[in-house]
């Protein structure tokens, strides 16, 4: 079975993952024994080829996530046998689970395009505006509290658009001896953890931003 995931979202990629192989986990292979990971910075094609293809010891199939084979030196030398692979799966939940995790911008390479026609092909852009703030409502609801617009607001205004750092921020405020997040609570727990420059603050209120 095939996952391709991409984007410059890699907080929301990882999520979407952790989520994958914990059901592999919960599911397939309680022991963990079948679940590899391997990087393209320094990846082993022989080792791919043999997880890829392999049953595993102590389930019917392996989980294999593969972080950027793009990034591996050696990829063109393997992307025919590689294609080849994936031509011959049934991409069924019967054969093993690839999940190919490429950071960033997707390219427009052989290996891209075929696997951007697989069934479970995402992407994960970066959130703005609406997006982002019906995600931190989410968020909140996931963490077990609610949090006001203004919070939120203020909430982004002091970190800005990366989710992996709100993330951390909203389990800070998960903490609180209250159920609603409001604005003040916001500035009293993440404030004190934000360097502001004053300065940049103003030059970014100067061009409406």
């Amino acid at each position: 079975m095939l996952f391709f995931y991409h984007g410059p979202d890699e907080f929301r990629t990882k999520q979407k993952i952790n989520a994958l192989r914990d059901k592999f986990r919960s599911t397939v292979d309680p022991s963990g024994n079948n679940i590899h990971y391997l990087d393209g910075t320094d990846l082993d094609w022989s080792e791919f080829f043999q997880y890829a293809g392999g049953q595993g010891m102590f389930s019917s199939k392996k989980l294999l996530i593969v972080r950027d084979p793009w990034a591996s030196d050696t990829l063109e030398d393997y992307e025919d046998q590689l294609l080849n692979l994936l031509d011959n799966l049934k991409d069924t939940q019967e054969e093993n689970y690839l999940v190919f995790w490429r950071p960033g911008k997707a390219g427009k390479d052989k290996l891209t395009t075929r696997l951007q026609k697989i069934k479970y092909a995402q992407e994960f852009k970066e959130f703005s505006g609406t997006e982002l703030r019906r995600w931190l409502q989410a968020t909140a609801q996931h963490l077990g509290f609610t949090i006001t617009p203004q919070a939120i607001e203020t909430l982004i205004m002091l970190i800005g658009s990366d989710t992996w750092s709100l993330y951390q921020e909203m389990s800070k405020l998960k903490h609180s001896s209250t159920k609603e997040i409001t604005e003040q609570q916001v500035y009293d727990i993440v404030s004190g953890d934000v360097p502001i420059d004053i300065f940049a603050f103003v030059d970014a209120c100067g061009q409406k931003q």
